[in-house]
């Protein structure tokens, strides 16, 4: 009997590069995803990517590649692999030696790729172990970088099959082959490739009595991009289910997944939302951007005043400090760059978040799993028994929650956390809602900050506006205030908007705001005290913008309340 092959996680701890625990907690996640363990270790910062390939060497006994600049690449063997194929599976021809072609492979254990590329080249295949980096090192210097336009240009004109879509009678086995047929595939792909390439935050594919119509979310607002009349909704979003994991013959209950999503060096994070309506499946991708998050202070849009206060709050040893606003307002952007800031090796960082949306090294993050009962207070009862210096809950849903949430403010932790509030102010009232008592939050609450994103104005086509035009905003326009319109130009695609920053209010706890909240004063009686002690307003934090020739008196008025 031979002997077992070690595992990799049994490797990984035999060299002291994990702990057990470490290994738990990456398996645990690696059942939540399709990632191979390795994958879910270099993510979740435990061990780097030539480490995993140093312990896959030693269980599989398949040699490391070496050095890329010292390898004998072969020019004539490169083309001998379809260069889609080569980028699709992550493999890479090195050389030929007579009958035997060297691959380079992340996953050397793939044999159905092996067997793939034998009967394409009639060479036996000899895999090197490479690490992710090496493989798209190789592909962007000897293939070209897969940019997003270029994948676009290269789908082809689509025909396409009808499938029936009466509800009682639909035809399961012709939609699942359709589903594998090339002009579906490359639809859907068109779609979620348009989303990547107009930086669109959302994709609608929404069912019409003519078909199907696409709108993308760009900079906060919606734009119909694509129409499409043929009978061919149910294949889109049967498609999208299939990508997504999800169940293609549920038709009538809401359905929710996820899709990995990478073009050369861009990476994006797909949540999949598919809601019944009469006329069909509706479907909502958003897209989380994970190749271009900028955790800098200056991409974040605070005034010098209020980055000032931001991180006098965000320094300070205990307390809660709270971020509002509506889904999309950029919150968990200010939330992770400001643990970013925070982070460094004195401190020990935990978060709870629904879900994780980008993984930051050097801090604990950890997804809520109602099914395993890992729920935002049940989180926060374990993380007190972690040491934690600062806490992040991604949102105060409940009660429980927030007095959790409040007692290890109060017990010598920083916790950061958000609630949807139209207003900072309106925080204080929504938490005394839920039951918690005033004097807890007067004790533990230190700062809140309330944000709207607004779009930017674009640089090469802005026009000055009409002084006169709202003079019944004298009373919060500066004596010099200027303005500029939006006119249009190729640049932004004629919109006059490119790109978003977030306005801001930010209200200080002070002495003076504690004991209005004991009292139990009303939103309006607190926002008055802040105003009073020198907070700027949503609104007027928005025309300092305006001002400085960021955005448009119209985007401001759009997103917030004049007060």
């Amino acid at each position: 009997m031979g002997l077992k092959k070690k595992r990799l996680g049994d490797i990984l701890i035999d060299e002291d590069l994990i702990t057990e625990e470490e290994l738990q907690e990456a398996l645990s996640q690696q059942k939540n995803s399709d990632k191979k363990l390795g994958q879910v270790l270099k993510d979740l910062g435990f061990v780097s990517e030539e480490q995993i390939a140093m312990a896959l060497n030693r269980q599989l006994g398949i040699l490391r590649l070496k050095d890329i600049d010292k390898e004998n690449i072969q020019d004539e063997v490169i083309n001998i692999v379809d260069s889609d194929y080569i980028r699709e599976e992550r493999i890479f021809p090195i050389r030929r030696e007579g009958q035997v072609l060297i691959v380079a492979m992340e996953n050397p254990q793939n044999i159905v790729v092996m067997d793939e590329i034998e009967d394409e080249t009639d060479l036996d295949v000899v895999p090197r172990i490479a690490t992710p980096t090496e493989i798209d090192e190789l592909i962007d210097n000897y293939l070209g970088e897969m940019g997003i336009e270029q994948f676009l240009e290269e789908i082809d004109q689509m025909a396409f099959e009808q499938v029936e879509e009466d509800e009682e009678n639909i035809d399961q086995g012709a939609l699942e082959q359709q589903l594998e047929e090339t002009p579906i595939i490359k639809t859907v792909n068109k779609i979620i490739a348009t989303g990547i390439q107009t930086e669109a935050s959302d994709i609608h594919i929404e069912p019409t009595k003519q078909g199907t119509r696409v709108r993308y979310r760009i900079d906060g607002v919606l734009h119909t991009e694509m129409d499409f009349q043929q009978n061919i909704h149910m294949a889109i979003v049967s498609r999208i289910k299939v990508m997504s994991g999800l169940d293609i013959a549920e038709r009538r209950k809401a359905q929710d997944g996820r899709i990995n999503v990478e073009f050369g060096p861009y990476k994006a994070d797909l949540r999949i939302s598919i809601l019944p309506s009469s006329l069909g499946e509706t479907v909502v991708i958003r897209i989380f951007d994970k190749s271009s998050l900028n955790l800098s202070f200056d991409f974040i849009g605070f005034s010098d005043e209020n980055l000032r206060k931001f991180k006098q709050l965000i320094q300070k040893p205990n307390g809660m400090i709270l971020l509002t606003g509506p889904t999309g307002s950029g919150k968990s952007t200010t939330l992770y760059t400001g643990l970013n800031y925070l982070n460094e090796e004195t401190k020990n960082i935990v978060t709870i978040e629904d879900p994780v949306e980008y993984n930051l090294e050097g801090i604990t993050q950890t997804p809520v799993n109602p099914k395993k009962d890992m729920t935002f207070a049940s989180a926060l009862r374990t993380f007190v028994r972690q040491d934690p210096d600062i806490i992040m809950v991604g949102e105060i849903r409940d009660k429980e929650t927030a007095e959790t949430a409040i007692q290890s403010a109060l017990t010598g932790h920083l916790v950061l956390s958000t609630l949807h509030t139209n207003s900072a102010a309106g925080a204080i009232s929504r938490l005394i809602n839920m039951g918690i008592e005033p004097f807890l939050i007067a004790d533990s609450v230190i700062g809140v900050v309330a944000q709207r994103l607004v779009r930017k104005l674009c640089d090469e086509c802005k026009v000055m506006g009409d002084e006169q035009e709202y003079q019944h905003l004298q009373e919060y326009l500066e004596e010099d205030f200027t303005h500029y319109q939006a006119d249009g130009c190729s640049e932004c695609k004629d919109i006059g908007y490119k790109g978003r920053t977030a306005i801001h209010e930010l209200l200080m706890v002070s002495n003076s705001i504690k004991e209005a909240i004991v009292k139990q004063s009303t939103s309006t009686q607190l926002n008055k005290i802040a105003k009073e002690e020198g907070m700027d307003t949503l609104f007027q934090d928005g025309l300092k913008k305006v001002n400085d020739g960021i955005t448009s008196v119209e985007e401001v008025m759009r997103v917030a309340n004049i007060e």
